[in-house]
């Protein structure tokens, strides 16, 4: 199992569950869990704020939302249905407008409180 980092007190942390997912990188894990995020919310290190698809298990940032969107349908369209099962079980990201596919793997839930 990997080695938990860390994490500090988060009173808006919801259900005290992290979900620790595994990609095709050996040694690479992703943590997950949900905030309520409020205008004061502080994130830890190395994290970033993604949505997530629950019937797909996507997580994906908004940049990376557009860029699908653009992607398949050759321009920003805020009424495209973007088909989520493409990207099942996935972290989508953009990096410098290029768009970042990660297929991931649920490893275990830890109850942390």
């Amino acid at each position: 199992m990997p080695n938990m980092p860390n994490m500090p007190n988060m009173p808006n942390m919801q259900n005290n569950k992290i979900f620790i997912l595994t990609t095709n990188t050996p040694f690479e894990v992703i943590c997950s869990y949900s905030l309520s995020m409020t205008p004061n919310s502080v994130l830890t290190n190395n994290s970033i704020p993604v949505h997530r698809k629950s019937d797909t298990n996507t997580m994906f940032t908004v940049n990376a939302l557009n860029l699908i969107i653009k992607k398949e349908t050759g321009r920003a369209d805020n009424t495209y249905n973007i088909d989520w099962t493409k990207y099942k079980n996935s972290l989508i990201l953009s990096e410098k407008g290029v768009l970042k596919i990660i297929p991931t793997k649920l490893f275990v839930i830890t109850q942390i409180r």
